[in-house]
């Protein structure tokens, strides 16, 4: 298969990514609410954008919808395109197995 290229991609800081930067912050009274932050990045970025995650060894790139005919268009229009791509381990925790959302990687 060939690849496609990855869609435009939020800020990322070395050693954490762009996980402060979408609002992770808040905590610590350090910006707004993700979902707030993330709304922002879509007006700017689009529908569909890239954030990028450290994990222990290596950056992973993950893949946001943040609009209904992004996620229509992923996984009802393209299903087939996206089924079968591996849980990432966090998220299988947070969206109760796969059941509750749709995460992948």
């Amino acid at each position: 298969k060939t690849m496609l290229p990855l869609p435009p991609a939020i800020p990322s800081l070395p050693i954490v990514g762009s996980l402060p930067l979408i609002g992770m912050g808040k905590a610590a009274g350090l910006g707004p609410p993700p979902h707030v932050q993330m709304a922002k990045f879509a007006q700017q970025y689009g529908d569909v954008m890239q954030v990028k995650m450290k994990g222990r060894s290596s950056e992973q790139p993950w893949i946001v919808l943040s609009s209904p005919s992004a996620v229509h268009e992923a996984f009802v229009a393209k299903g087939k395109d996206f089924s079968g791509r591996p849980m990432v381990p966090s998220m299988e925790i947070s969206s109760g197995g796969g059941t509750r959302g749709g995460f992948a990687r």
